[in-house]
């Protein structure tokens, strides 16, 4: 949904029934303390509810301490931002992990595959409960309503073989070749998926470097100093989406 920056945006797992137009009644406890005692909206003001599909603009009409009442007055179906980016991320440490996922939702990554490389974790150390939180919460902030598909674990060697052959293959290394070169040759062939490969905390091998080169990797480096895992994600994504806006 454009143009509503500066409205509060909440997750309504549920969704809302009803078009343009309607009225609808709020009465689940949490989506009601949060509009009511932690953004304080009250009569008059509007309020932006999303599910997993759609987005609805709501005007309140009337607030009251068992329910909300709504007038609808915009209704949009998320539309993902383009080009696809799917990320090959190494497993990593829990906290770190829920970083990475947070960035990559803001930034609009279509899918994460987490896989197995000689120095990641050897387990995502989060449920798809907690994932699902995480993506909302920075969903709500970024206003990108479409989350990234989360994808089994797999292995570095699977991973690689899987990916698309006939999209661009980015790895983010900070031995690689400066970005800018890279990032103009994209933006120029417009690519409508990109497959992006970072390193976990402490890096890919040098073996895992070569191998992802001969596999059509093109190696560039995001700044010169060593960045946190969930950080090159952050910074990787970003840069992506700045260069390659549609």
């Amino acid at each position: 949904m454009v143009g509503h920056g500066h409205c509060f945006a909440l997750f309504i797992p549920g969704g809302l029934q009803g078009g343009v137009g309607d009225r609808v009644i709020i009465q689940e406890a949490t989506i009601l303390h949060r509009i009511t005692h932690v953004l304080r909206l009250g009569a008059g003001e509007t309020v932006l509810l999303f599910d997993a599909t759609y987005s609805w603009l709501g005007r309140i009409i009337k607030v009251s301490k068992k329910f909300i009442e709504l007038v609808i007055e915009q209704v949009d179906g998320h539309k993902a931002v383009i080009p696809e980016i799917h990320w090959l991320l190494p497993i990593l440490e829990k906290d770190s992990f829920e970083e990475a996922l947070s960035h990559a939702t803001v930034m609009g990554v279509t899918s994460i595959t987490p896989i197995i490389t000689k120095q990641s974790a050897r387990q995502v150390r989060l449920s798809s409960e907690r994932q699902a939180k995480i993506m909302a919460a920075a969903a709500e902030q970024s206003k990108q309503f479409v989350f990234p598909i989360i994808r089994p674990i797999i292995s570095f060697e699977e991973a690689l073989a899987q990916r698309s052959k006939e999209a661009p293959f980015i790895l983010f290394d900070e031995d690689g070749e400066p970005a800018l070169p890279i990032m103009e040759s994209l933006a120029h062939s417009k690519p409508s998926l990109v497959t992006v490969l970072s390193g976990p905390e402490g890096g890919l091998t040098h073996d895992e470097v070569a191998y992802a080169r001969s596999q059509g990797a093109l190696v560039c480096a995001l700044t010169p100093t060593i960045l946190r895992a969930w950080v090159a994600v952050s910074l990787g994504a970003g840069m992506l989406r700045a260069c390659l806006k549609q």
